[in-house]
């Protein structure tokens, strides 16, 4: 027995030895722990646990651990959450006095324990207030001694929000990451979750500690999931410190969040009809005269916010019902043969309380038994839709009468000018493929003025050898129709959206795409009677932290100062103001400079109008005007303006002065270029105004020629040619010249990203007509325009089954992929130079795909044309009804098709050219924002030119 006893006192001495002395002691935090890692996932109850957000909570992919756990170099442990997530498993301090839920401070006993570090898992919640370096809790270390020592957590360098961007974000040692994850939130906002390791030195290493009390400063919720006393420094070895999980976090699996969805899923379901997001069925389209494309919303599936069918739910062809009452086919009850499903996202924001959720539509293709009888009526009907939601629609069917998006026209206007014309047939019906139109044989144009047949033609099959359509299409050749306004007819199908060839429709394209420059005006009112989307000033004044002084919530301190900016042009939806923005003004001049008759004062309706100057060049002058009016005295021209809503908000704190983002060389070699330009365009009607302009060009020029190369600066004599250039064009100085010629002998060699402007940086050499021009750079700058315009002739346009200069099978995104301008530009700098029609057919084409020759059928131009952009990323004030819902301005060019396959979409990898998210609030901006730049300047340039050659051909 004595044996025993003793046996048993070594072995309880070596348990303590192991625990109390220089190993790794893990804290005990049940007896503080509050909050558990789960919500109950209803948001605001009071009830639920974590932040009582509802599922956005702790429940991560990849999974928190459980119990004892090494990651990237720290022990701890992690208490055990329950089955369902909701035991406590951390300590939640409280935020500020108002919480009463959770405690100020707490207090953890410890067993007399040494080590040289203590180490925190922490992660932080709310704090919003507090600024980064504050000090938002203090963590006292009680020894058994009685000595105490405090431990300042300062907010975003101990304590870093739960909520981040970046996966390896870290203050060192201050908070290392030791897991990274994804909640079903986070996932909407490309964030993350994290949980870090903030290792803190013991000043008293040999002292025991019995204690810790963690204290908030009412500025911010610290939340400690564990505690571990070592001697062990994990920071000497790099290996330890990124080892198990210093990597992005991959991606969930598909469903692994269903069971966290389906718990606010019936909330978001009533807010969503309680916001008239819900109607039932929606749509019924002709796709072939056997087939329906039948479209609804949640109403059927009671699921909003998932493309996925639920569960529950057989899609079988007893769910669609058509009958007719003049078909005796479909006197009785008819079901579809087979169905096919597409489902897709259709609008995302906020629906009442839930924040930034995606509503999904479902089109669903009905496969008839026999063919619609031309002159009958069908009802098609769901019955499991609610008697409260629309359940049945009538299609009346007439194929001369009928119209259909599998006919894909040019739906705003064809040019006169081009020589050739094309429509198409061919549809994608989701998991059902490709649909055949093999049946068709001939078409007819149609007079929409008289009603008479004017063309008539046999159809053709299209090649598409990259398969990126997901159609078999066939083509129609167009090219002999004269000026009008006319639809195609498919014998036994239907007709095609109407469209024009000349006319007032190519008026309509300049003069929505210019006015979408006044429309992203800054520092400006909208008002009538020159738009109806109204909006006072904006971004007038802004205090020296970089906060707006309009803003209510911002208090100033005290003398704090202020400035006001008014000019330049908001980036997009957002509200960033850059010197980049004045390549778009730069090819508005070329297009001015090479049709000026055409362009009129008065065209566009804008506060200027009426003043005897083209309305073009009065939008330049605007674009302009806050970049010389922010000019220092030496010439340096600022990147940016810069407030609290700017992109890159913290720089002007950085470098100052406030309000505007720091000079370099490429913003004042890129203002010089346009200003001088202008300059020279604008001397016939203000002589004065256009001298300050050079003047101020000269002086920008000459700021950024004194600024030193920096390795980065790859592209600086890229941007040099280009104001040299136009500088010299102005002057016809020997110097600029010079200049021009000295960096072309450098033979520079520019970032691929700007290999798209070199032809506009050229540009003004190429047209310089001063009898000391190079002929020899100027020749070589002609060729490499007029190689390029041929290599998209002959290697690109017509390589996919639907004409446009890009390339279906490389990367697509960001306003690469939606014809119009973007291809166009080289083009028209061909014709302008060669005169050869060829390349005025290829800029045209190029409009016909952004306009509705495309395989979605649609236009990527907001209001223009039958089926535009329902939901944009622009400016809310650019929509008719709150919530950006209704229709929008006319006139912006969104970047359009991507190659990304969007997630959550039925069927998955889709045809490449069918991906476009057209979303209004986040998350599809690669699709269907746009920028000044990109996108608005190249749709303006291309539709000017091409409404020049409608003006002259009239003149003639």
């Amino acid at each position: 027995m004595m044996i025993k006893r003793i046996s048993l006192m070594l072995a309880v001495a070596m348990l303590c030895n192991k625990i109390f002395a220089n190993k790794d002691f893990y804290v005990d935090l049940s007896p503080v722990a509050n909050i558990s890692r789960e919500d109950d996932g209803i948001a605001k109850n009071g009830k639920g646990g974590w932040t009582d957000e509802g599922i956005n909570d702790m429940f991560l992919y990849p999974p928190l651990p459980v119990g004892e756990t090494t990651r990237n170099g720290h022990k701890f442990y992690l208490l055990d959450p329950g089955e369902d997530g909701m035991k406590p498993a951390a300590l939640m301090l409280r935020v500020g006095a108002h919480q009463k839920n959770l405690p100020k401070s707490a207090r953890v006993d410890v067993p007399d324990v040494k080590g040289k570090f203590v180490v925190f898992i922490q992660n932080s919640i709310g704090g919003s207030m507090a600024k980064a370096g504050d000090t938002i809790a203090t963590y006292t270390i009680h020894y058994s001694d009685g000595k105490t020592v405090d431990a300042a957590m300062k907010k975003g360098v101990h304590l870093r929000d739960w909520w981040c961007r970046q996966w390896w974000d870290n203050s060192g040692r201050n908070a290392w990451p030791v897991h990274m994850g994804r909640n079903i939130y986070t996932m909407k906002w490309r964030s993350l979750i994290g949980m870090w390791a903030t290792q803190w030195e013991n000043p008293n290493p040999e002292s025991a500690i019995n204690g810790i009390t963690f204290t908030s400063h009412d500025a911010g919720g610290p939340v400690i999931w564990a505690v571990t006393i070592t001697d062990d420094d994990p920071h000497k070895d790099e290996a330890r410190l990124k080892g198990d999980t210093w990597q992005s976090p991959p991606e969930p699996p598909r469903g692994y969040f269903a069971r966290k969805q389906a718990m606010e899923n019936a909330a978001i379901y009533n807010e969503a009809l309680a916001n008239d997001h819900v109607k039932g069925l929606r749509t019924v389209e002709l796709i072939r005269n056997d087939i329906l494309a039948v479209t609804v919303d949640p109403g059927l599936t009671r699921s909003v916010i998932t493309g996925d069918f639920p569960d529950n739910m057989t899609l079988k062809p007893d769910l669609f019902l058509i009958t007719s009452s003049n078909d005796p086919a479909y006197s009785e009850k008819t079901y579809p043969v087979k169905i096919g499903r597409n489902s897709y996202e259709y609008w995302n924001g906020d629906i009442g309380a839930f924040r930034q959720n995606s509503i999904y539509w479902h089109t669903f293709y009905l496969f008839l038994p026999k063919p619609l009888k031309d002159g009958c009526s069908y009802e098609v009907k769901i019955p499991s839709i609610d008697d409260s939601l629309r359940s049945a629609m009538v299609l009346a069917y007439k194929h001369k009468e009928t119209q259909t998006p599998v006919i894909k026209v040019n739906q705003v206007g064809y040019s006169s000018q081009a020589s050739r014309r094309y429509a198409y047939v061919g549809w994608w019906a989701g998991d059902m493929g490709a649909v055949d139109f093999n049946d068709l044989s001939s078409f007819e144009v149609v007079d929409e003025t008289s009603g008479s047949v004017v063309l008539s033609g046999e159809l053709a099959n299209r090649a598409d050898p990259a398969g990126n359509t997901g159609e078999a299409v066939l083509e129609m050749d167009i090219s002999s129709l004269g000026r009008g306004r006319y639809h195609i007819r498919l014998p036994n199908l239907g007709r095609s959206a109407p469209f024009e060839v000349g006319g007032t429709t190519m008026r309509e394209l300049y003069v929505n795409t210019q006015r979408a420059f006044y429309h992203q005006r800054c520092g400006f009112p909208l008002e009538q009677p020159y738009t109806e989307f109204l909006k006072p000033a904006c971004h007038l004044w802004v205090y020296e932290s970089g906060m707006m002084v309009d803003d209510p919530s911002y208090k100033p301190l005290p003398g704090e100062k202020k400035r006001e900016y008014r000019g330049g042009y908001h980036d997009a939806a957002d509200f960033d103001c850059f010197t980049y923005h004045l390549r778009a003004t730069a090819l508005n001049l070329d297009a001015f400079e090479m049709s000026p008759g055409a362009f009129l004062d008065g065209d566009l309706n804008i506060p200027e109008s009426g003043n005897g100057i083209p309305d073009i060049l009065d939008e330049a002058e605007w674009a302009l005007r806050f970049w010389r009016e922010q000019q220092a005295k030496n010439g340096a021209i600022p990147k940016g303006r810069c407030n609290d809503q700017d992109s890159r908000r913290q720089n002007h704190v950085k470098w100052g002065p406030f309000g505007i983002f720091q000079p370099d060389a490429e913003s004042n070699y890129e203002y010089a270029a346009v200003a001088a330009s202008f300059a020279r365009t604008y001397k016939k009607y203000d002589e004065g105004l256009a001298s300050k302009y050079l003047d101020s060009a000269i002086l920008a020029y000459d700021w950024a020629d004194k600024q030193p190369s920096g390795t980065e600066d790859e592209s600086r004599d890229a941007f040099a040619l280009w104001a040299a250039a136009s500088i010299y064009r102005a002057t016809g100085s020997d110097r600029f010249n010079n200049d021009v010629i000295k960096i072309v002998d450098r033979n520079p060699k520019p970032h691929w990203k700007l290999t798209h402007w070199i032809p506009m940086m050229r540009w003004q050499y190429v047209r310089s007509n001063h009898p000391n021009v190079d002929t020899d750079i100027q020749e070589k700058f002609k060729k490499d325009i007029i190689s390029s315009a041929d290599a998209q002739l002959d290697k690109r346009l017509d390589t996919d089954a639907y004409r446009w200069g890009g390339d279906s099978t490389r990367g697509m995104g960001w306003g690469n992929a939606n014809g119009g301008g973007y291809h166009a530009d080289i083009l028209l700098r061909a014709w302008w130079l060669a005169g050869d029609k060829k390349y005025i057919d290829g800029a045209s084409l190029n409009a016909d795909f952004q306009l509705g020759c495309n395989p979605l059928s649609k236009t990527f131009i907001t209001g223009m044309g039958t089926r535009y952009p329902l939901h944009p990323q622009i400016s809310a004030f650019l929509y008719e009804e709150p919530g950006k819902r209704g229709k929008t301005v006319k006139g912006i060019t969104i970047f359009g098709l991507t190659d990304r396959d969007p997630k959550g979409w039925y069927p998955e990898d889709r045809p490449r050219l069918r991906r476009w998210r057209d979303l209004g609030n986040g998350s599809a901006e690669i699709s269907s924002e746009f920028t000044i730049t990109e996108t608005i300047g190249s749709s303006a340039m291309l539709y000017a030119a091409l409404y020049a050659l409608e003006a002259e051909n009239d003149k003639r």
